[in-house]
């Protein structure tokens, strides 16, 4: 059907009905007259008889202008609807090669996709890039529109691999905590999260060392405190000075650096650092 033309749609001239007539004028000034009397009216007990039948004939009149509003209205609107019935009965037999055309069109169009995705996936496998780096990482959900081209996608990833390769570097050269923080960097590949990340670690590792000063000297305090406090000689006796054994201290063994490799976790790590620390060993970054 390729070129066919399918037929417009034509409509014979319409005449709109005429404006339905009825003696509106009448019988709009004659129940405003009405209407204003009774709105004024004030019923006594005596006259609530009186008053439900003034209410019951207005219903009734009511209802009457309402019944013929809705008998003419279908009158009325008959050519319309039967108008409306058959156009939508044509819409009807138009959908169904709508339908067709349409799964087509997207079994199309997820072909292309699946091409595309496999083009990118390729391209992605003859890349350097950083060993943890997925594709998933910094994929972009606009490359699979058919207007983006394939060139454009392969300048977008090599400008995200060459600034997350300039990220990791700025990590790397932190003072303190840059295995966390390039740990960190690794799963969000936020620049900004992984140097706090760093700099939450290296508080923390100053409060700990600055409560332990504390506790040391606070202890320093007390022994100096329990050393002036006189002695009270309990004894009747004297005892014998005794001069005190002095033990000598075992001879300082000269150490060496050793360079060594180890997978750690970031737990892992800090576990390694206290331990350091606790030994008095002297370390420092490679």
């Amino acid at each position: 059907m390729k070129g066919k033309r399918l037929m417009e749609l034509k409509i014979a001239q319409v005449e709109i009905p005429e404006i339905i007539d009825f003696n509106y004028e009448e019988l709009k000034n004659e129940i405003s007259a009405k209407a204003h009397d009774y709105e004024v009216m004030v019923y006594t007990e005596d006259k609530i008889k009186e008053a439900k039948a003034d209410k019951a004939a207005l219903n009734k009149l009511k209802k009457v202008l309402n019944d013929e509003r809705i008998k003419q209205e279908k009158e009325y609107m008959k050519p319309f609807n039967e108008f409306k019935s058959r156009v939508n009965e044509i819409i009807k037999i138009i959908d169904a090669p709508i339908g067709i055309i349409d799964s087509q069109i997207k079994e199309f169009d997820a072909k292309k996709a699946e091409e595309k995705k496999n083009e990118i996936q390729l391209f992605w496998s003859s890349i350097d890039k950083p060993s943890f780096l997925k594709l998933e990482q910094i994929w972009n959900a606009r490359w699979m529109n058919a207007t983006f081209k394939m060139k454009d996608i392969e300048a977008e990833i090599t400008g995200r691999i060459e600034t997350i390769k300039s990220d990791l570097e700025t990590l790397n050269n932190l003072n303190e905590y840059s295995f966390e923080a390039i740990e960190t960097y690794q799963r969000t590949l936020d620049l900004g999260a992984s140097i706090a990340e760093g700099q939450r670690l290296q508080a923390i590792q100053k409060a700990k060392e600055e409560a332990a000063r504390k506790k040391a000297e606070e202890e320093a305090r007390r022994a100096e405190e329990e050393a002036e406090k006189p002695t009270i000689d309990t004894t009747s006796e004297e005892i014998p000075y005794e001069k005190p054994e002095v033990i000598a201290e075992p001879p300082k063994q000269e150490g060496q650096w050793i360079t060594f490799k180890a997978y750690l976790t970031v737990e892992n790590a800090l576990k390694l650092k206290q331990f350091f620390t606790d030994n008095d060993i002297t370390f420092s970054k490679a």
